[in-house]
């Protein structure tokens, strides 16, 4: 894991496929520290084309940071997440169950979602997609072509 992130820190854009390999990696010890409270479902095509599609480096990690971080997780009453790839959409989507914790004011700053915004910003016009639906946060990313 720190081999990723200390090679893709100076890129704009990594494959998404190494981008889902270190997500796979990050989950995995999250699953390890947090057991039954944790429960992952990341549903990708069996062999999609993933070669010409990528994201700006660590974006899908920030969003799963993020669920763990703002939300409560307990093992008789797991927190949900859902990663779901769209290759004909074009699109990288996290969902989660929405139960947030309280955050000390110190601890939470708004600013990772707003820093990934503007990261796509920089490559596309297309929106990463921030939504509250039936009870879940959903966040959706574009997926970039080169």
């Amino acid at each position: 894991m720190y081999r990723y992130v200390l090679d893709s820190e100076t890129q704009e854009l990594v494959p998404l496929a190494d981008e889902l390999r270190f997500a796979d990696s990050y989950l995995f010890l999250q699953k390890t520290r947090l057991g039954d409270a944790l429960a992952v479902d990341m549903d990708l095509p069996l062999a999609p084309p993933l070669a010409p599609l990528f994201v700006p480096p660590l974006a899908l990690q920030l969003l799963l940071e993020n669920v763990i971080k703002h939300n409560t997780a307990f093992q008789a009453d797991p927190l949900r997440i859902a990663v779901r790839l769209d290759v004909a959409g074009g699109t990288l989507t996290v969902r989660n169950t929405l139960r947030p914790r309280r955050l000390n004011e110190n601890e939470t700053s708004g600013l990772g979602l707003r820093n990934l915004v503007a990261r796509y910003a920089f490559f596309t016009d297309k929106p990463v997609v921030i939504a509250r639906e039936g009870g879940e946060f959903v966040v959706t990313l574009p997926l970039l072509v080169l």
